[in-house]
């Protein structure tokens, strides 16, 4: 981490509940369930045979299902910061387009998992 904060590459840290919450919808998911949904969101012909493998997809789908907002909070707080006296529309409308587009991939992540449930319980 500190060779990748000297060189300017953003780093991240997650709870292993917001992985959980955000690949099996709750944060109390235990291993063989997180590897289940690993499998069914990614489409894979198996589960991930070691854990760690199945912990770090996790991890991947948790980041991308957050990187939109977390962006466009970023970049309208720049924007904000870089123009001092101004409104704060910028981030405001920054949030608002985020959030809906957060809203709408939740959405669409929700029947995604609903999908997998289904074809689990088959």
């Amino acid at each position: 981490m500190l060779v990748a904060g000297e060189r300017g590459i953003p780093c991240f840290s997650y709870t292993p509940q917001r992985v959980k919450s955000s690949v099996c919808g709750h944060g109390r998911a235990g291993k063989d369930q997180v590897g289940r949904m690993v499998q069914t969101l990614l489409g894979l012909p198996t589960i991930p045979a070691k854990d760690h493998a199945s912990d770090a997809l996790a991890v991947a789908i948790c980041h991308l299902n957050g990187t939109p907002l977390t962006d466009a909070v970023t970049r309208a707080t720049r924007r904000s910061v870089a123009a001092p006296g101004a409104q704060g529309t910028p981030l405001a409308a920054a949030i608002a387009k985020a959030t809906s587009r957060s809203v709408a991939a939740s959405g669409a992540q929700v029947s995604l998992r609903a999908a997998a449930l289904a074809r689990l319980a088959q």
